[in-house]
């Protein structure tokens, strides 16, 4: 005879309460897309065009030969490898609409593509310095500075392309750049003939003299202030205007401070010499009326250049002296600025307000004179 097994009421609840419960299902695996792998524009050829050729499509696919040079205005176009392949890589930050070129690890902002021509995997950049006010103007211009300063002559500049706001620039492919054109030699011989000749008119001739007649005995009339201020700045104006064409090719490089300079510098000419002019300087008319007029004033003569621009009739002046310190000062920085920064200063009203005040003190002190 089998004895029944007894089993806890508890232990049958539970069971079959387990057996009622659905078993939970089983998590399906997390698959992590592949990450396309990182894509570098690899730059297969670069060379330099007019960019009237670039305009008109005219660009062989060949480009130039290699021993062809880079000049600034001109415009470089770059032909990669893998454009295609690098904007399919990630089509929401890789365009081609954002790239800028680097010249020696100096990014030129602003040098977008200026011609994309569909399937040919090139784009074109121009080579130029903006005159423009914002952010990537002055970038642009701080750069060819710093590249400028450093390379006077022919160079091998390394070439590299990245996006606007990011840091690593693709490729590295040397690029023959030449500071001068080939008629520079040209310019600069025209520039020292100019010098040349101001600097014999003004010896041999009353280019920068007072005006009147001369005081015999071979001597000539003294320097005036007002008019060598006029020569100096009109030679530098001159200079620097071709010297900036010279190396930039923009023929718009004159600036609003420069034009006020030049009209303080003709104004204090001028009236210098309506100032300076004495009252009542009608010839005495002569006993004998067949006879020559005789001035009513004697004429002085050159004792040098120096001393005939500080001097008046009491002597060296201060305000002679204020005036032509002033115009050397703002010369000297004039050249400098051209030279390194490749643009004419457009001074401030602050410093032309104390040229103006300087030349009109200048004329001022001239009114009660001669």
């Amino acid at each position: 005879m089998r004895i029944p097994t007894l089993i806890p009421a508890g232990l049958l609840m539970a069971a079959a309460m387990a057996a009622q419960t659905p078993t939970p299902p089983v998590a399906a695996p997390i698959v992590i897309p592949p990450v396309s792998p990182a894509v570098e524009l690899k730059i297969d050829h670069a060379a330099c065009h007019d960019p009237h050729q670039v305009a008109s499509k005219t660009v062989d696919p060949k480009m130039t030969d290699p021993g062809d040079h880079c000049e600034l205005g001109q415009t470089v176009t770059i032909r990669f490898s893998n454009l295609d392949d690098w904007v399919r890589a990630d089509s929401a930050k890789h365009d081609p609409r954002n790239l800028v070129i680097a010249l020696n690890g100096h990014a030129l902002m602003g040098t977008h593509p200026a011609v994309m021509v569909a399937g040919s995997n090139t784009l074109a950049f121009e080579l130029n310095a903006p005159e423009n006010t914002d952010t990537d103007a002055e970038m642009n211009r701080q750069a060819w500075r710093a590249i400028l300063r450093k390379h006077r002559s022919p160079t091998l500049l390394m070439l590299s392309v990245g996006l606007k706001d990011a840091t690593t620039f693709y490729g590295s492919y040397p690029l023959a750049f030449r500071l001068y054109p080939p008629y520079a030699t040209l310019v600069f011989i025209f520039i020292g003939i100019l010098v040349l000749t101001v600097g014999y008119l003004a010896a041999r001739s009353g280019l920068i003299r007072v005006p009147g007649p001369n005081p015999g005995d071979g001597t000539t009339r003294p320097y005036s202030l007002g008019r060598s201020q006029m020569a100096w700045w009109f030679l530098l104006i001159v200079a620097s205007y071709l010297y900036i064409w010279l190396i930039t090719n923009n023929r718009d490089s004159l600036t609003q401070g420069v034009l006020i300079l030049v009209g303080i510098s003709a104004a204090t000419g001028l009236t210098s010499q309506i100032a300076g002019k004495p009252s009542g300087a009608a010839a005495a008319v002569p006993a004998d009326p067949a006879a020559e007029p005789v001035p009513a004033t004697t004429p002085t003569c050159s004792k040098g250049f120096l001393t005939d621009i500080l001097t008046d009739e009491n002597g060296i002046s201060f305000d002679r002296f204020q005036m032509a310190a002033w115009t050397v000062v703002l010369g000297l920085v004039f050249v400098v600025e051209v030279f390194s920064d490749l643009h004419m200063p457009d001074f401030s009203p602050t410093l032309l307000g104390l040229m103006g005040i300087s030349s009109g003190t200048y004329v001022g002190f001239k009114l009660p004179g001669k």
